[in-house]
């Protein structure tokens, strides 16, 4: 997790997403696979420095598999679908 201290938010409120990852180039202005491969690549030092300039952001979410420390997985797909859409309206997750 060191490598994402901008995705660490998610984390720390005990929810696990299923998506996808992509990072936003903001020098660039598109989306960026190349990008995306620098910040998996920066050990925790750089991290934080990249993590301003190249966003990481969940692209889709397809949904919730941990909440509160509860497994989800579990659970039917349209279940788990629908508590995240209730995390995204109460905030928990930005999207």
């Amino acid at each position: 997790m060191d490598r994402w201290p901008d995705l660490v938010a998610a984390a720390e409120a005990q929810l696990v997403l299923d998506g996808e990852l992509v990072v936003w180039d903001t020098e660039a202005g598109r989306l960026s696979f190349e990008a995306l491969q620098r910040r998996a690549a920066t050990r925790a030092r750089g991290a934080v420095g990249l993590a301003a300039r190249l966003a990481g952001l969940p692209r889709r979410l397809f949904g919730l598999l941990q909440h509160d420390g509860q497994e989800l997985l579990t659970r039917p797909y349209t279940e788990r679908r629908t508590l995240l859409e209730v995390c995204l309206v109460q905030g928990l997750v930005v999207y």
